[in-house]
């Protein structure tokens, strides 16, 4: 599901901010990135995520940001005067190896790498630690509160599909005594045309029938997917991640759609079938989204 989350905590003299974003994902897939000086937290900072989301594909941006106004670090600049010497005496070298005119002066040395040392005390990244956790946690907060009442609109779709689930296989299970009877009159039809007015044994065509009925008999397939509704439905009562086990009910209704499809063949249970199938594969789609 989709969320977003965010936080800010005032560490003097640094802001720091954090943003929680989550979009579909059929597992965990979680990304945090922090400033390079807070490398460190990054481990600490996924397994809070872990421990909140179960699903998705999670990214986490903390941002640091020193605030001058409240006082920043200090600065030092000091001078590598050895490599100063070193530079003043190799242009000196050169321009007279080169024979140009004009003087080696302070301008020329101060534009050269590494004459000036400038040093600024990084963050105390152990100070910072518990505070970030914090904002991350209310971050995180806003974001499964997002994705909560996403769920609830999801989970009011599937029930209502579910229930269109339902009243196919029930078609379907009212259909069959119909389909036997239809086969019988059909095959006593066929018979009595073949044999031409002579006497048919009653027995011998009730025993093709029941052969029939028994070779198109779905009632395992019914009950089995009968039962996929009701835990289906169950699971979604609750308030743990469900998502993955829902999805798992799903190849089996699929499952046992398709083992009916190829027992019985008739038309009006086909076009239900199609609809069960399409059906399915709209709430797995849904499901997707879930945690």
């Amino acid at each position: 599901m989709t969320g977003y989350g965010r936080a800010e905590v005032q560490i003097a003299p640094y802001l720091c901010s954090v943003e929680a974003r989550s979009v579909n994902h059929r597992y965990l897939d979680a990304s945090v990135r922090v400033p390079r000086e807070l490398t460190a937290l990054e481990p600490v900072l996924r397994k809070i995520v872990q421990g909140r989301i179960a699903r998705g594909r999670v990214e986490v941006f903390i941002n640091l940001r020193e605030l001058p106004e409240v006082g920043g670090t200090s600065t030092t600049v000091s001078v590598n005067r050895e490599l100063a010497a070193a530079y003043c005496e190799a242009l000196r070298s050169l321009k007279e190896y080169v024979k140009v005119d004009g003087p080696v002066n302070l301008e020329m040395l101060a534009q050269l790498r590494d004459v000036f040392v400038i040093e600024k005390p990084g963050p105390d990244v152990e100070r910072l630690g518990s505070k970030i956790c914090e904002a991350l946690a209310a971050a995180l907060d806003e974001l499964v509160a997002m994705r909560q009442t996403e769920g609830q609109t999801l989970l009011a779709d599937i029930q209502q599909r579910l229930a269109c689930l339902r009243e196919h296989g029930d078609l379907v299970a009212a259909r069959l005594p119909v389909i036997v009877r239809e086969y019988r009159d059909k095959l006593r039809q066929r018979v009595a045309a073949l044999v031409n007015g002579l006497e048919v044994d009653p027995e011998r065509l009730e025993t093709e029938v029941v052969y029939v009925a028994e070779r198109q008999d779905i009632s395992e397939e019914l009950v089995r997917l009968r039962s996929h509704f009701d835990h289906f439905a169950g699971l979604m009562e609750l308030s743990e991640p469900m998502g993955r086990k829902l999805d798992f009910l799903l190849q089996e209704m699929n499952r046992e759609t398709n083992t009916i499809a190829s027992k019985v063949a008739d038309s009006q249970v086909a076009q239900d079938v199609v609809e069960m199938k399409t059906l399915i594969e709209q709430i797995r789609e849904q499901v997707q989204n879930l945690q």
